[in-house]
């Protein structure tokens, strides 16, 4: 993962930032980037790059075994407060909460709920069918076949 940063003593986990420059064209003639860089404080975010990650590596394009294992690792191991029930998630990058997101710094990444037996304990306990994003996970999760 290119643009991940391995952190932890071991570099188990990986964190990575909301926006990166790709090229000269994402700055201005200033030397200063088009946008900010750094962690975003909506851990939401994450877990659509997660999504978009998982479904690259189940197809075989681009991401390996190793790089599902790492990020499997930093939700469960470093991000999540090893509470099944009432289960909760801090910032990727360990930071304290943005009042906007206090509820939200970090979340399950659910997209790799199926290759992890922890994470997929901590969906069972806590996902909400009848939420808003229940509308779209809900049959997902179903479709694994698995409970």
């Amino acid at each position: 993962m290119q643009k991940a940063r391995p952190i932890g003593a071991d570099g188990k986990y990986f964190v990575w930032n909301y926006w990166d420059p790709a090229g000269p064209w994402d700055y201005k003639p200033d030397g200063s980037t088009r946008h900010w860089v750094g962690v975003h404080p909506n851990g939401g975010y994450y877990a659509i790059d997660v999504e978009a990650i998982t479904a690259a590596f189940e197809h075989g394009l681009v991401f390996t075994r190793e790089d599902v294992a790492r990020l499997i690792a930093t939700n469960r191991d470093f991000m999540w407060n090893q509470q099944v029930n009432g289960a909760q998630f801090q910032r990727i990058d360990g930071g304290a909460p943005d009042p906007r997101w206090k509820n939200s710094p970090g979340v399950l990444w659910t997209a790799l709920v199926p290759h992890d037996d922890t994470l997929r304990k901590i969906f069972v306990a806590n996902h909400n069918p009848a939420g808003w994003g229940g509308l779209v996970v809900t049959p997902w999760f179903l479709s694994l076949g698995k409970t």
